[in-house]
Parts: structure tokens; C-alpha cells; sequence
């Protein structure tokens, strides 16, 4: 996952598609903006998964059904680091 936004992630977690079964990803520390990037282990399970990111500003998005068997990277652009609440992210409704 690469941060291109202006903001900071503060928490990842993880959950089989459609579910709210989220699993925390352990950061250690924020991933800064500014096209940081960080690897993330895939637990087990299908391959549909969602992705829930909150940025240091408090706002949440979700990433949903993102196919973790074909996608190799997913790239947070910065209009999904502005302010709000949590929502689907840009392009993926």
C-alpha cells in the first residue's frame, strides 16, 4: 500500500468482503503521506477482502472488495485524505 495523501494512517485493518469481521494490522508507527509505503500480510481466506484506513485527521475510509489475489498494491491518492467521516473510498462505489 503506498500513502499519497497529505495526511498521515494511523490505523489498517482487514475483513473478508461484506463482513465486519476486521482484523488490525499492526502499523508500529503512522505511515507518513507523501508516497510512503508499506507491505501488508493477507490473512487467510478468499480473496475479496475490504480494507478500512483512518487517517490521522480522525477520518475512516473503506476499501471495499478489493481482490487481494489479483491486486498486487492499492495506492491511497489525496483526495482520500481530506476531512470526514468514514464512507466508501473515491472510485469505488
Amino acid at each position: 500500500m503506498v500513502n499519497a495523501t497529505f495526511n498521515s494512517v494511523t490505523a489498517l485493518a482487514i475483513a473478508p468482503a461484506g463482513s465486519e469481521a476486521f482484523h488490525d494490522i499492526a502499523l508500529g508507527e503512522p505511515l507518513q503521506g507523501g508516497l510512503t509505503s508499506i507491505t501488508i500480510d493477507v490473512p487467510d481466506g478468499g480473496c475479496l477482502r475490504d480494507l478500512r484506513v483512518t487517517f490521522r485527521n480522525g477520518r475512516t475510509l473503506l476499501y471495499p472488495r478489493i481482490d487481494a489475489c489479483r491486486c498486487q498494491g492499492l495506492r491511497l491518492m489525496p483526495r482520500d485524505g481530506s476531512s470526514g467521516k468514514m464512507e466508501p473510498a473515491s472510485g469505488t462505489r
